[in-house]
């Protein structure tokens, strides 16, 4: 494991040296008979900085950055906006099976925010550590995760009343948890899985790790290499998405990609390459007609891709 994400590091160098996005040659573009998906649409968000995303079971989306949370409808116009008193870093949203339904979870840098539908703030959860740095939110049946790349571990919140249940992550070689090895603060997602599990990236492993909501080690996926269905460079993939029939949308920097996996990490096809993404995206979603959205930070829109492209699945 460890020869082949220094491997994939090596071999990148010539791409992208720094792990940034700063290319000192241009990145290959992707076959086109290789990606699954095409663009239907771009939504301008409105938002100077965007950095995050979430969507509702109706089709909303919601768009964080600037201090604000930005609310477009199901056809992409903006419907409503939420100011906050600080930047947001991450969104969730929960449905009709999470334990308390239909609130907006914000994550910025050092608190959580939970919101009602209409954008009302309802309660603020501190961090539980004075480390913390919160990059992603995900929201299960009976708990609401946190990732927090400055203490590297993964929150678990009691949704009712904000205390913390317990952390997930903790290197353990007992419990055979080799522990988030972090370098970039700002790359470090999570996703509640279909089954119930959650999967997180560990980004300098380069592969996306799934728990129980205990915190006990199931499974991975993901290598490092630079063939396309691997993840090579640093803090890869920057971003991970739950499918509602188990599968995963990941993103990548350094070689910009967005691709679909299975449940198992064998991957299905691409969504976009380099020759549609200017640069790393912020965030990524998916709508409940699977639609994927990618929030461009350099168009300052969502990109809307649907399936239909150069071939369906990659065999």
């Amino acid at each position: 494991m460890a020869l082949g994400v220094f491997a994939a590091a090596w071999a990148v160098f010539r791409v992208d040296p720094w792990g940034e996005g700063r290319t000192v040659e241009p990145i290959p573009p992707i076959d086109e008979s290789l990606i699954g998906y095409s663009e239907s649409a771009q939504w301008p968000t409105g938002v100077q900085q965007p950095t995050s995303l979430a969507v509702d079971p109706q089709g909303r989306v919601f768009v964080g950055g600037d201090q604000k949370v930005v609310v477009l409808g199901f056809d992409g116009k903006p419907a409503a906006t939420i100011e906050l008193g600080g930047t947001p870093r991450c969104l969730a949203w929960a449905d009709q099976r999470h334990s308390e339904p239909n609130r907006l979870y914000v994550g910025l840098q050092d608190r959580v925010e939970v919101r009602s539908a209409e954008g009302r703030l309802l309660a603020t959860w501190n961090p539980p550590d004075a480390k913390a740095h919160f990059t992603s939110i995900a929201v299960g049946e009976e708990d609401v995760f946190v990732a927090d790349s400055g203490s590297r571990v993964v929150w678990r919140f009691d949704p009712s009343s904000g205390t913390v249940r317990g952390e997930i992550g903790r290197r353990d070689p007992q419990r055979k948890v080799l522990g988030f090895v972090i370098t970039n603060l700002d790359h470090f997602d999570i996703a509640v899985g279909a089954d119930g599990l959650l999967y997180v990236v560990n980004p300098r492993l380069l592969r996306v790790e799934a728990f129980t909501r205990e915190g006990e080690f199931r499974s991975s996926w993901g290598s490092g290499s630079t063939d396309l269905a691997g993840f090579c460079g640093c803090c890869n993939p920057t971003d991970l998405a739950a499918l509602p029939d188990g599968r995963f949308i990941t993103a990548e920097k350094g070689l910009t990609r967005v691709k679909l996996y299975s449940g198992q990490g064998r991957l299905e096809t691409v969504v976009a390459g380099p020759q549609h993404l200017a640069e790393t995206p912020a965030d990524l979603a998916v709508l409940p007609d699977g639609r994927v959205l990618v929030l461009d930070a350099g168009t300052r829109s969502v990109r809307v891709f649907v399936a239909g492209g150069g071939r369906n699945t990659l065999n």
